[in-house]
Parts: structure tokens; sequence; C-alpha cells
């Protein structure tokens, strides 16, 4: 599949035009945070059938807990009320065929994603 750029502006612009994020606060919920994977055939909105505002979705490769995304969402917190939700759902969205399978050719890389040594990674769940 194919996308061009004119075409990414033109669907851009029909979003800006639509408003549809009008009165939305940013971020718009503090109750439900998800994760899932970068993996472009399960979006996690969709999935989820989530609407504009329902919740703050990161993606990240495999949709694991990294210091990465915890320090993310600690600086997301800082956007909302100045501190983390009291409350709330997290949900984690995994998949079949994931990716970060195949990773394991890569311990180096995989070790400094996980930000710990390449010997710990065997304790990682994948």
């Amino acid at each position: 599949m194919t996308i061009s750029s004119g075409e990414l502006v033109r669907r851009n612009a029909a979003f800006a035009a639509s408003g549809a994020f009008a009165g939305l606060p940013f971020p718009a919920s503090d109750t439900l945070q998800v994760l899932g994977c970068v993996d472009s055939r399960v979006d996690p909105s969709d999935v989820l059938g989530l609407k504009l505002g329902e919740g703050v979705v990161m993606r990240n490769i495999g949709g694991r807990i990294t210091p990465a995304t915890l320090r993310s969402w600690a600086l997301l917190g800082r956007l909302g009320q100045g501190q983390p939700p009291r409350s709330g759902h997290l949900v984690i969205l995994h998949h079949t065929d994931c990716g970060i399978r195949r990773l394991a050719a890569y311990p180096e890389q995989l070790a400094a994603f996980f930000e710990i040594p390449a010997d710990e990674l065997e304790s990682k769940a994948v």
C-alpha cells in the first residue's frame, strides 16, 4: 500500500477542518491509558473502538512497558493535572504474530530498548 504525501496533506486538512477535536482538553483522558504495538495491522484505537479523546494511546515496539514509556507517561501527567492519574484503566494491548519476537537475533539492540544488560533479556517474557 502506498499513500502519497499529497494524500496525507489532504487527509490532515480534512481532519483539521472537521473540528473533531474542538472542546477536548489535552490530555483528553486521564482515566484510560493504552499501550499498544507499533504494528500498523493492529491500531489500538480501532481494536478497542475508541473515539477521539476517550483514551491516551501510546505505541512502541511490542507494546512493552519500558523506562521510556514510564518517562513519557510521567511527562503526560504534568500536562494534565500535574500528576499521574490516581484511578482509571491501563490497557496493555498485545497481538499475535508480533515482530518483537524476531528481535531476539539482535540482543544488544533489544537490551538497549529495555534499558537492561543483554544477559537479562531471558527474564523478559516475549
